[in-house]
């Protein structure tokens, strides 16, 4: 195995990683934007982060599988780099 992250564990995404992420994606509202990285990088609850930043949970939901998405992706070209 590679040493990237091959899956996206809250709490344990490094802000900077998330950052290059969403340089793949459209662009995202900022408070979803907030509530994926407190889920993402701090560990806090969906239904925490939402309420939060003023957002619906379901957004949050739905941007954590588009990241994933990517991520995997992103895992896949890992390999043609090494």
């Amino acid at each position: 195995m590679g040493s990237g992250i091959e899956v996206l564990e809250p709490g344990k995404v490094p802000t900077d990683y998330l950052a290059l992420l969403y340089q793949l994606l459209k662009p995202v509202e900022v408070p979803i934007r907030s509530a994926v990285a407190d889920h993402l990088c701090l560990g806090v609850l969906p239904s925490t982060a939402a309420e939060t930043h003023g957002v619906k949970q379901g957004s949050i939901s739905r941007q954590v599988k588009r990241l994933t998405q990517v991520n995997d992706i992103a895992c896949q070209l890992s390999r043609y780099h090494l």
